[in-house]
């Protein structure tokens, strides 16, 4: 452990934030042992310590529930599930799995904060992977768009997560604006109107 925290910028960083927060320099120790434990290697551990500081606030459950996560959505040692795209992959990835799983709990609890339960947030980036690369701020205003403007259930999102994986600005609204053109001009049938997935469809995906 202590080979892993002496070297320059991870120390630098790593005590900075110990500072802070007011951790002993023990504990620190202690939070990199919990690393250890779960199997990362001095050079994995000494990458987290150098990107995500903070991450020596969390104890060995919360490390371990991020390492479960990356697990159901997919990820191995070394492996990226099949079904993400490359250029996806490595956008979510960029930064290291730790951080990924870091941002990915993030957009996790923004979903369970509009009462989506923990099963139906997981699904929504199991099945929309795209959804990580979005700001948290981004994901919330599209989720306000479709509840509010849209008027759907924010059960739509579970349904059609696509809806979240998508650009808000040059893809959502512009076609938005289209379909009410239409349906103020009777061009619009009322099945695109009133359902979420026929709206997705008929809004969103290229023809």
């Amino acid at each position: 452990c202590e080979s892993i925290v002496e070297r320059g910028m991870s120390i630098r960083n790593v005590l900075e934030i110990a500072r802070k927060f007011r951790v002993r320099p023990d504990d620190v120790f202690m939070y990199v042992s919990n690393f250890k434990g779960l199997g990362f290697t001095e050079g994995t551990i000494t990458r987290v310590l150098e990107t995500s500081p903070m991450s020596i606030m969390f104890n060995e459950v919360e490390i371990r529930n991020k390492v479960d996560f990356l697990t159901k959505i997919g990820v191995r040692i070394g492996v990226i599930d099949k079904n993400i795209r490359a250029a996806i992959k490595d956008q979510i990835f960029r930064n290291g799995e730790f951080r990924a799983g870091y941002e990915a709990k993030l957009r996790i609890d923004c979903l369970r904060k509009h009462e989506l339960i923990h099963r139906d947030a997981f699904t929504v980036l199991w099945k929309e992977p795209r959804v990580i690369i979005y700001d948290v701020g981004d994901i919330e205003k599209k989720i306000a768009f479709l509840v509010n403007t849209r008027k759907f259930d924010i059960r739509c999102i579970v349904e059609i997560p696509e809806y979240l994986g998508v650009n808000f600005e040059k893809q959502m609204v512009p076609r938005f604006n289209l379909i009410e053109y239409l349906r103020a001009s009777d061009g619009l049938e009322d099945e695109v109107r009133k359902s979420p997935e026929k709206g997705f469809n008929g809004e969103l995906k290229d023809r």
